[in-house]
């Protein structure tokens, strides 16, 4: 492809008023002679968005203000903090991604939004735990999972009538599903 130079692709970027964003730059049609990827392309000019797109490089809050300023927010949840940024409902000068921006000092999601770490599956239903296939779950163990983990987990019946093996989500069995052969879901062959 002839991509149009570094100079002259930057400044067409630097006119785009409603691009104020890397976000922004990623949902925009761009002309075919201006690769979607300039950081790659012109690699050896690249200074950042904020260069490319002609904003001022944003002056963020320092982590533990931002930090406290989450926290007092009262937003609990990843989702939450996302939407309320979209909506507008935050200080300019603290992050959209905060994990991206306060890279070193960045622990989760949790600690930032002042939440209580999850406990593990384990901890709070042993009696789905003690069903958790000790050999098919690529080393990870009951206790190395979140109650709410959407992942596919493999099984073993406690039943000792029944013994089977099955695979299902870990959400799916905190929500009440058992043995599906001992519940006579599925019929053994």
């Amino acid at each position: 492809m002839d991509w149009l130079t570094f100079e002259e692709a930057r400044e067409w970027a630097n006119k785009q008023e409603d691009i104020r964003t890397a976000e922004d730059w990623f949902e925009w049609d761009t002309p075919k002679d201006i690769p979607r990827n300039p950081q790659l392309v012109y690699g050896d000019k690249w200074k950042g968005w904020h260069d490319w797109l002609g904003k001022e490089k944003k002056v963020w809050m320092p982590f533990d203000e931002a930090r406290e300023w989450a926290i007092a927010s009262g937003i609990v949840s990843m989702r939450a903090w996302y939407e309320a940024k979209a909506n507008g409902d935050m200080p300019e000068n603290i992050p959209r991604n905060p994990h991206r921006v306060y890279g070193d000092e960045w622990v989760n999601w949790y600690d930032w939004l002042g939440q209580e770490v999850p406990k593990s599956l384990d901890e709070l239903y042993p009696d789905v735990a003690k069903e958790w296939h000790p050999t098919k779950n690529e080393g990870r163990t009951a206790d190395d999972v979140k109650p709410k983990s959407g992942r596919k987990v493999w099984w073993l019946c406690s039943n000792p009538k029944c013994g089977a093996e099955w695979s299902a989500r870990v959400t799916g069995r905190t929500g009440g599903s058992g043995c599906p052969y001992c519940s006579k879901r599925k019929r053994t062959v």
